[in-house]
């Protein structure tokens, strides 16, 4: 058993506890490293300065390093009221006793001052661990912009994090100093403590400082490098380039990381023609580079590796018009619906979506590609716009539905999924399919219940549509669809492909009733077989939308059907349980819409 006086400090926000350093052939160094902060765990460092395991003795009591949280209050009072303290490295049963006085010492001034600075301390810790994370971005941009500079067949890497992490960094040192202020001012009259946490803070600000300046080195170099490579590019694909070296000695470093930006997403796309370098030659001229580059951003995400940009998009933003809304305005108005309190941004950038990803559909019907192929591509984009969009559970957005589910109208706002305002036209088409009955309870409500299995051309799961109603009333809706295993999902997918997709690829001499009859009994199917656990009404209607551009050339917003127009597409081919009568609602609804596009053209956001 050895005895040493333990040394005790801060460092990077953990409170460290040096227990021995034994020259041994082994170099073994111990210490304790426990996080002021609760977001890690307390860790023993043990061979090598590698994390071991620990256990710190108090009177008999066993605290396990490895299991523990942060230090916290009840680990400071029972170490202050131990009679004896020693550690034990638990791999190689190494125990070292540790002296009570100085623990005793430390831990009450430094638990006192820790509650004082709670707040300011969590926040620190959480940036210098963000700061971690900036350091291996900058080690990884370091590594390719050498390549990028070098290697005329890169068009562009990741640097154009360069300014969005300098932006950050300029952030954090803001907060980190009016944090260090803050303790410092309260660490003036701890004079027995204020030395181990001054130089804590030092070496924070002295990191942080160095990052600060290696990222304005990059910056600097990338940008005068960028610029060169920025040129080459865009004067292969202009006959202007003394009006563009004109341009290139009027911008600024934010301007031309924004002109990168255009570049990188315009060649992902395979989009950077002659004709959009003369429209971005024009966004340059007046300045407005960034505004380009935020329309284009909107729809590219790196971290999700998509790249939505369509020339039909790029056509509306240069020419500055309005992109019809896309929203569908009966989840938009109430309800707990996931385009509820959507905001005028988010329908925006909903409508860019839908205007690029339709835009690609469409090519994939022209190609006449499988319904399978479609509907994964589908729903691939509509999981990575919620992860863009940082939508709660985005992972249930385009995932194949393995359970039941529940879906619920009414007139009240907290409980339906669409506004309550169009309840009335729910329960009036609800009316056709379950009979109400008399009720002699005390309340004078119904309940009734009715198992809908459609015998069709494929597997769709069974739907429980069950209806309240008081005095002949319908005061709620609730429809419940089984599961179905992903094979049963993808052979239903193959054959509504074989009987409704193919008639409409195959026939184009269908006219337009056939064609929306067609097209109806297509919806039908898509919607009752409910293949995704969120994002089924989406993804149709991205596939509705394209096939009536391509067969009737008509540019459509949200799709609604019954006699006020109001209702869903989607809800009400759960509320009818016959095909047919669906599809030829469908297409008396749309058909209004073929005849007179003028009067019924949607909205434009």
């Amino acid at each position: 058993m050895q005895q040493r006086k333990s040394n005790i400090f801060i460092h990077d926000f953990n409170f460290v506890i040096d227990l021995a350093q034994v020259k041994d052939e082994s170099a073994r160094i111990l210490s304790i490293s426990i996080p002021l902060s609760s977001s890690h765990q307390r860790k023993f460092y043990g061979f090598n300065n590698t994390v071991g395991e620990g256990e710190i003795n108090l009177d008999g009591k066993v605290v396990n390093l490895s299991l523990a949280d942060y230090i916290d209050n009840d680990f400071i009072s029972d170490c202050i009221a131990a009679k004896k303290l020693s550690f034990k490295d638990k791999v190689t049963g190494f125990t070292i006793d540790l002296d009570v006085l100085v623990w005793k010492k430390y831990l009450i001034n430094f638990g006192k001052f820790r509650d004082e600075i709670a707040e300011s301390l969590f926040t620190l810790a959480n940036l210098m661990n963000e700061i971690k994370d900036i350091k291996l971005k900058l080690q990884n941009i370091i590594e390719k912009v050498s390549l990028y500079l070098k290697n005329s067949n890169i068009n562009h890497i990741d640097v154009e994090l360069i300014p969005d992490i300098h932006r950050r960094l300029n952030e954090i040192q803001e907060e980190i100093s009016k944090h260090i202020n803050l303790i410092k001012i309260k660490l003036d009259q701890k004079t027995d403590i204020k030395d181990i946490w001054s130089k804590n803070l030092d070496h924070v600000e002295l990191t942080l400082n160095e990052l600060t300046k290696s990222c304005d080195l990059l910056l600097d170099h990338f940008t005068h490098e960028g610029i060169t490579k920025s040129k080459k590019l865009l004067l292969s694909h202009t006959n202007h380039s003394e009006a563009w070296n004109i341009v290139f000695e009027q911008l600024n470093t934010q301007a031309i990381f924004s002109l990168q930006r255009i570049i990188y997403y315009l060649s992902q796309a395979n989009l950077l023609t002659n004709n959009n370098v003369e429209n971005v030659y024009r966004y340059a001229i007046k300045n407005k580079l960034n505004q380009l580059e935020s329309h284009f951003h909107d729809m590219c995400d790196d971290k999700n590796d998509f790249n939505l940009l369509t020339q039909d998009y790029i056509n509306a933003i240069f020419q500055e018009e309005q992109i019809i809304d896309k929203s569908c305005r009966a989840r938009l108005d109430g309800g707990r619906g996931l385009n509820a309190v959507r905001g005028i941004e988010k329908q925006k950038r909903w409508a860019g979506y839908c205007l690029n990803v339709e835009s690609k559909i469409l090519d994939m019907f022209k190609a006449k590609s499988s319904l399978t192929d479609i509907f994964d591509y589908a729903r691939m984009v509509r999981r990575k716009i919620a992860d863009k969009e940082n939508v709660i559970s985005s992972y249930q957005f385009g995932e194949l539905r393995m359970f039941p589910s529940i879906d619920i109208y009414s007139a009240v706002k907290d409980e339906t999924i669409v506004s309550g305002t169009i309840f009335d036209s729910i329960a009036s088409v609800i009316k056709d399919e379950v009979t109400i009955g008399t009720s002699d309870n005390l309340f004078n409500t119904n309940f009734f219940k009715k198992s809908i299995e459609i015998n069709t051309v494929c597997q769709l799961p069974i739907e429980t549509l069950e209806m309240t109603s008081k005095d002949k009333s319908v005061i709620k809706v609730t429809t419940i669809f089984s599961s179905m295993r992903q094979s049963e999902i993808y052979d239903s997918l193959n054959k509504i492909d074989k009987h409704f997709l193919q008639p409409i690829y195959n026939h184009d001499d269908q006219n337009q009733d056939e064609f929306l009859t067609m097209l109806g009994q297509f919806v039908f199917h898509m919607v009752r077989l409910y293949p995704l656990t969120r994002g089924t009404a989406g993804t149709i209607q991205w596939m509705i939308r394209s096939l009536m551009k391509e067969h009737l050339e008509l540019n459509m917003g949200d799709i609604n059907l019954g006699e006020k127009k109001d209702i869903p597409y989607d809800v009400y081919a759960q509320l009818v349980s016959n095909p047919d009568n669906y599809a030829a609602v469908f297409k008396n609804s749309l058909i209004g819409l073929v005849h007179s596009p003028i009067s019924t053209a949607p909205n434009r956001i």
